[in-house]
């Protein structure tokens, strides 16, 4: 055996690749003895360090796809969160339950009051720009209607009356009418329209009312919120009077129709609810 002493390490490495077949025998005893196992390994498996890399970076690709995976899932999961805690924020809270068929055949319930009570209040719900509210009820009212139509307004009214509810009740709010009328509704009022020359206009109007509906508290207005379009609910508050001042106006005015026989302007009934039976909830 040759004496490799001599040698350093990386000498000795580069014989090792140079020299024959036979020759490479004693100097792997050699470098064995100084602990350089890997090196001859390696020069033994010509394709190491290129496998080995591949197998690094299919690694850290790997790890990137689950890590990018991780964050999808995290982002979603999230979002689910957020989701259903904007929902249940924004979800009625029922104060009771009722399980009897709401009748819409029935006509809207009112008594009309002589000695008015001091002015509502809403509570909750932010009316500061509403200067000098005041909102004088006129008359008790409740009523089961279909909700022909129903649409949210953001006009100088918006925060007072989110929403108005087109609503058809008697014979009308049936199915099988309500196939042949079609209601929409547009600047605070509503339209119908019918090709069905069988069915009485002056019928139809005294069956229905575009109705603005002012929430006495936060729960009411995210009921009225939840009501949909075609469902039957049951409302209970007062007709009311309304008037405000706002940043460029004073003595704004908006009356309540006491009567379920006019049609036109000043027709619409200004309903401030205290509870909504809907679903089999009630809510207060």
């Amino acid at each position: 055996m040759k004496n490799y002493e001599k040698f350093t390490d990386e000498e000795l490495k580069d014989i090792y690749i140079m020299v024959k077949n036979d020759e490479k025998i004693n100097i792997e005893i050699e470098l064995e003895k100084r602990g350089l196992h890997d090196f001859i390994y390696r020069q033994k498996n010509k394709n190491f360090d290129k496998i080995r890399e591949q197998i690094i970076i299919k690694k850290a690709e790997t790890l990137q796809n689950n890590f990018q995976m991780i964050k999808k899932i995290f982002i979603i999961i999230v979002g689910i969160i957020i989701t259903i805690v904007f929902l249940v924020k924004d979800m009625p809270k029922p104060s009771g339950y009722y399980y009897e068929k709401l009748n819409f055949e029935q006509q809207p319930l009112q008594i009309n009051l002589t000695n008015s009570p001091e002015t509502l209040t809403i509570k909750g719900i932010n009316t500061k720009k509403f200067r000098n509210l005041s909102i004088v009820p006129k008359a008790e009212y409740k009523i089961t209607a279909r909700v022909a139509s129903k649409k949210r307004y953001y006009d100088g009214a918006g925060d007072l009356a989110n929403y108005d509810y087109a609503l058809v009740w008697g014979k009308y709010a049936n199915t099988d009418y309500m196939k042949k009328v079609k209601y929409r509704q547009n600047s605070r009022w509503f339209l119908f329209q019918t090709s069905d020359t069988t069915l009485s206009v002056s019928d139809i109007l005294r069956n229905s009312a575009n109705t603005h509906l002012i929430a006495s508290n936060k729960n009411i207005n995210k009921a009225i919120k939840k009501v949909k379009k075609n469902s039957i609910v049951s409302l209970e508050g007062y007709l009311v009077y309304v008037k405000w001042d706002s940043k460029h106006s004073h003595n704004i005015t908006w009356n309540s129709s006491l009567t379920r026989e006019d049609s036109g302007d000043g027709a619409c009934e200004i309903l401030y609810v205290t509870k909504i039976y809907y679903k089999n909830k009630v809510y207060e």
